[in-house]
């Protein structure tokens, strides 16, 4: 995977196919994507602790929907005591495939359990590509 960025058209494209169809507007999608891109600029990955608590409730909303996981590293000091770093990391390649979807190829119904496990099966195997 390169270090190519996310853009701007990219990133609304995919918000907008996820949220256009609940109900959000136009108008809310562009202040989300401008809002997102703020944090991150050319970057994929920005550490926790930047983000206020409210910032935080919309990071934890977009990770829920697959535009970012969470990661933490940890480090032990000298004296023993472990130091926990926690991060934000956008999905590129989730949001690049979101962009590209239909809103209305979007399915409606609850999905079963099967297709549950069938895609998180998928959505982990696509995560541990990314990390090679």
């Amino acid at each position: 995977m390169g270090n190519e960025v996310l853009d701007w058209d990219t990133l609304y494209r995919a918000l907008y196919n996820r949220f256009h169809p609940d109900g959000i507007s136009e108008e809310d999608i562009e202040k989300l994507t401008e809002y997102v891109l703020s944090f991150f600029g050319f970057e994929d990955r920005i550490i926790d602790n930047i983000l206020l608590p409210s910032d935080r409730d919309v990071f934890h909303m977009l990770e829920e929907e697959g535009f970012l996981k969470s990661e933490m590293e940890e480090t032990t000091l000298p004296k023993g005591k472990i130091w926990r770093v926690h991060y934000w990391v956008l999905r590129r390649d989730a949001i690049k495939r979101m962009a590209e979807e239909k809103p209305e190829e979007r399915e409606e119904e609850e999905e079963s359990p099967e297709e549950l496990y069938e895609r998180l099966f998928r959505e982990m195997e696509m995560e541990e590509e990314e990390e090679e």
